[in-house]
């Protein structure tokens, strides 16, 4: 993906990702969260030198940096100065390095590194994917007034699905799954990232029902008994409700904000997205309505079934207009 044309030592970046800041290289001292309004401090390493801020979630920053002595850029996640001192938030921060570091998956941004940065902050270093998120590409398709199947955006969540699956058979569950944590790169790459609430279903669940995750994708289950009730299923509704933007270019229920989603959510079945947009097609439309199920043991669906699903249908829409068969992506 990068022409490297560094030298042994690579003390800069060598090669130009069309991102740097105005100013050069380095960023100011201290940058700004968009949307925000927050003060962001620039992590400071020996290692990595950082270029500019990316965003933020699972209570930490990501910057665009250049590994020194790798020569190449990666996604630098640091945990907020904010939490620096929470015992709670750094075990959390370490988990989602040493859970995201054990998946390994093509679906999944492989993690090269982590610890403590020179001045003290708890990192994770990724690889740097080029792209935009699913949140993007569907926002782009709203602005075009595109209208009917968006057959790669189908193709890409195939392969999505079968990430999921994937974090299922290593007992994992991701419970944020929503277009914004989506990634896709300028191939036909899919990634699953911000693992930041994830959990291994062997640990015991948390004993307070606490809320993590964001409630406009949460599943009623973990609406109603906090995070720590997720399980498979809770993906599958996450999927669910991501296929249902795909498809209709809006979530299932509408709402004055997010809290009031979420009451629909737990209380509502879910309507049936061809009446959201009429040329949904019938398999794809029953997929969603049982992936959306408000109770997670009526959700007779696995990701893996998600994934096959799709895949089933592509392959026979997709012959019918000459295109071949749909090449599976499991792994």
């Amino acid at each position: 993906m990068y022409a490297l044309l560094a030298d042994a030592t690579c003390p800069r970046r060598p090669l130009n990702l069309d991102v740097t800041t105005p100013d050069g290289w380095l960023p100011e001292a201290v940058d700004q969260a968009p949307g925000r309004g927050l003060p962001v401090q620039v992590p400071s390493d020996d290692r990595y030198v950082v270029e500019r801020f990316v965003g933020e979630g699972g209570g930490g920053h990501v910057w665009l940096a250049w590994d020194r002595r790798a020569c190449r850029p990666v996604a630098l996640k640091c945990l907020h100065v904010r939490y620096h001192d929470d015992a709670v938030a750094r075990a959390r921060f370490t988990q989602e390095a040493a859970l995201t570091s054990a998946l390994v998956h093509a679906g999944v941004v492989r993690v090269y590194d982590s610890g403590l940065l020179t001045d003290g902050t708890p990192f994770y270093a990724q690889r740097f994917v080029e792209g935009r998120s699913l949140a993007d590409a569907l926002n782009d398709r709203a602005e075009r007034g595109a209208v009917g199947v968006a057959f790669d955006l189908l193709h890409r969540f195939a392969r999505l699905c079968w990430t999921v699956a994937y974090a299922h058979e290593q007992g994992v569950v991701h419970l944020d799954i929503k277009p914004s944590n989506i990634v896709l790169d300028h191939g036909r790459g899919v990634y699953l990232v911000d693992w930041g609430i994830a959990r291994r279903l062997a640990d015991p669940a948390p004993q307070a029902a606490s809320l993590y995750g964001t409630l406009g994708y949460m599943a009623p289950e973990c609406l109603r008994q906090g995070t720590g009730a997720g399980t498979p299923a809770a993906d599958v509704y996450g999927l669910g409700i991501t296929l249902y933007e795909i498809l209709t270019g809006q979530r299932p229920f509408q709402a004055r904000n997010e809290l009031m989603y979420a009451v629909k959510a737990c209380h509502e079945v879910a309507p049936d997205p061809r009446t959201m947009a009429p040329g949904v097609p019938d398999a794809l439309a029953q997929l969603c309505n049982l992936a959306l199920k408000t109770e997670p043991e009526a959700r007779a669906l696995t990701a893996a079934g998600m994934g096959e699903a799709i895949e089933a249908w592509l392959t026979g829409r997709e012959g019918q207009r000459g295109g071949g068969r749909v090449t599976r992506h499991r792994r």
